[in-house]
């Protein structure tokens, strides 16, 4: 995948507990995958994907999923369920990913043709806290084996 401009976005509240998973995650790819033509980001306010998004051809979403489902599942989903689940947000954020991506088109931002989302599922945030609960820490380098996958297939 040489000479394709490729990015992962790891998307989180650094001060929201296990909401916190996507920015860790990026993080912990940070030594791992980042090159010339990858490279990290973390977003703390959805809206700065549309920025993040732009002038790449791959991005890696990488963020915590309000689910009912163990904390710490891992979640590779495809772009369609984001996009179907935009008026509910399956993220723990306020607005959704895939309302900024929709905004983003109606905006015509350059978004890049091949967007993955590796979603780590957690609780609903309760309080304020940059502690993250065990499951969702254990998640973190299997989250990032899964990023490397998508970035290698």
């Amino acid at each position: 995948m040489i000479g394709r401009a490729r990015r992962v976005l790891g998307i989180g509240q650094p001060a929201g507990g296990d909401d916190a998973v996507g920015i860790l995650v990026a993080r912990w790819l940070q030594d791992r995958v980042a090159t010339d033509d990858v490279s990290i980001q973390e977003v703390s306010d959805p809206l700065q994907l549309i920025e993040g998004l732009a002038g790449i051809d791959q991005a890696v979403l990488v963020d915590a999923v309000v689910a009912e489902d163990e904390p710490g599942r891992i979640m590779q989903l495809q772009w369609d369920e984001i996009e179907n689940h935009r008026t509910s947000s399956l993220s723990s954020h306020g607005i959704g990913v895939g309302t900024v991506v929709l905004l983003a088109r109606r905006l015509n931002s350059p978004l890049p043709r091949d967007i993955s989302v590796v979603g780590i599922v957690i609780k609903p945030p309760a309080v304020p806290t940059y502690e993250i609960s065990e499951a969702v820490a254990a998640a973190i380098p299997k989250a990032g084996a899964l990023v490397r996958e998508i970035l290698d297939a």
